[in-house]
């Protein structure tokens, strides 16, 4: 429990969780968040000073007057987040805010879906142009080793999210249930990826 300071009286000013959260479901949060993805996010928010949980044990977001209208509410609700997301702690609030897709698409948290190869890249001067070793080739080996670095590259993300999430109100289940969804949201956003079958002859 934490005591707050602000303007107003924070008794005037205070509200269960879901009650703060319904606000929230106004086009300020992504619209398929369940239970437990709200309990393991308001932690998230607590943990990065947006709400503060009173001796009640209601909540209170300072700066936020629960006697303007519901949208106008949400709006400042929204801007407080939009502004948290641009501290370091608050990196994942992003992938949980309506209209933040350009940002999830930037993550720098999320790994590269496993599968997708970059782009070729132009031959330099004197490369040889040998064609390479077709993947149906490779070994029983060297496919346990590349996905072996894909799972490596996956795993080291996830501690990353876990060290710069956890907190007195985030345990390590909730950081799981976080993370997972953010994985989630990223994977919506790649595109899909055409198989063209190719044939092995050349056209004459």
């Amino acid at each position: 429990m934490m005591n707050i300071s602000q303007d107003s009286d924070p008794s005037e000013n205070t509200a269960s969780r879901e009650s703060w959260l319904s606000y929230c479901q106004n086009g300020v949060f992504h619209g398929d968040l369940d239970g437990g993805l709200k309990a393991a996010l308001w932690g998230y928010l607590a943990d990065l000073g947006i709400c503060v949980e009173l001796d009640s044990g209601l909540w209170s977001v300072p700066g936020i007057d629960l006697s303007n209208a519901p949208s106008e509410i949400a709006g400042d609700l929204e801007e407080k987040l939009k502004r948290a997301v641009k501290t370091e702690k608050g990196f994942a609030l992003k992938h949980f805010l309506a209209g933040h897709e350009d940002e999830e698409k930037r993550s720098s948290v999320i790994p590269k879906r496993p599968g997708f190869a970059s782009p070729p890249r132009p031959h330099a001067a004197g490369e040889s142009l040998k064609p390479k070793r077709p993947a149906h080739d490779l070994s029983n080996l060297q496919i346990v080793k590349k996905v072996g670095r894909q799972m490596e590259s996956f795993l080291d993300q996830e501690k990353q999210f876990f060290e710069q999430v956890l907190g007195p109100s985030v345990s390590r289940k909730d950081a799981q249930v976080l993370f997972n969804y953010v994985i989630s949201r990223t994977r919506q956003k790649v595109e899909p990826q055409k198989w063209v079958q190719l044939s092995r002859r050349r056209h004459k």
